[in-house]
């Protein structure tokens, strides 16, 4: 009898001591013991009152062997994901597309300030290095296309003409900080400064048979940018901010006239983009 008591006594002390921890993909998190874990399909836990609980691996999140060991030993579910936190971190590349809308001055066709620039497309790719978690360095070239609305620049003024594009590169980089919301979930935001290499559109205009070009010119200057978004499963939904104010030097001629004018175009534009990260 003493025996029996002893070991009794022997098994509460070392259950007692024992603290797995058992997180489930519901949000729960079952304590106890595990007695028995067969890789990609069950594991059990023995919790605090002797009931033996019995979970599908894909039911489960991760599992923590001991919780006092803080990097403690975790299983990943059958699908290969790593823990809750640790699947998307700061580090990756990801290439985008979306569609470029013209804010402000940029899409006026005001004959002052105004861009008359249309709703275009962009392109792009990023990269992304951790440097604590919660926050990484972010690098991005992006490149946006936008044609220009030469109607409504020139309504009634009784000219006609022909435009190309306005071809924006925004070489940035800054800082990103972020928060996973799941295993495969994550927010972030992100500012960023760098460059805007502008190319302003070639224009083409003609009234009563008489035909005056303005040349296409390019443009340097420093550009600010604001993004954010969220990321599932790899797939990265982006809203983006960019703006400048690029000078250029414009050349226009009619036959054996021509002039140059400098104009200061603001610039900028909001981008809504889908990714996927790598």
């Amino acid at each position: 009898m003493c025996l029996i008591f002893f070991i009794i006594i022997s098994s509460s002390v070392s259950f007692a001591q024992s603290s797995d921890l058992l997180y489930l993909k519901n949000g729960s998190i079952i304590k106890g013991t595990i007695v028995e874990l067969l890789p990609e399909k069950t594991v059990k836990i023995r919790t605090a009152d002797g009931s033996v609980h019995a979970y599908m691996m894909s039911e489960v999140e991760k599992i923590v062997k001991d919780e006092k060991q803080v990097s403690g030993k975790e299983y990943p579910s059958p699908q290969g994901q790593k823990p809750l936190g640790q699947v998307l971190d700061g580090n990756g590349i990801c290439m985008f597309a979306g569609v470029s809308v013209p804010v402000g001055d940029f899409g006026s066709t005001s004959a002052s300030s105004g861009g008359a620039a249309n709703l275009g497309f962009c392109v792009g790719i990023e990269g992304s290095m951790e440097l604590t978690p919660g926050f990484a360095w972010l690098t991005s070239v992006d490149l946006s296309i936008n044609s220009m609305d030469l109607d409504g620049l020139l309504g009634g003024t009784g000219l006609q003409g022909d435009a190309g594009s306005w071809v924006l590169v925004w070489a940035m980089t800054g800082l990103k900080f972020y928060g996973n919301t799941s295993s495969n979930g994550q927010v972030f935001g992100a500012a960023q400064i760098g460059l805007l290499f502008g190319n302003s559109p070639e224009v083409t205009l003609s009234s009563l048979g008489v035909s005056a070009v303005q040349k296409s010119s390019s443009a340097t200057t420093f550009a600010f940018s604001m993004s954010g978004g969220f990321c599932i499963d790899g797939v990265i939904l982006g809203l983006r901010y960019m703006v400048s104010e690029p000078e250029y030097d414009l050349m226009a001629s009619s036959g054996l006239v021509s002039a140059t004018t400098v104009y200061k175009q603001p610039t900028a534009v909001l981008q809504l983009t889908l990714g996927l990260l790598f």
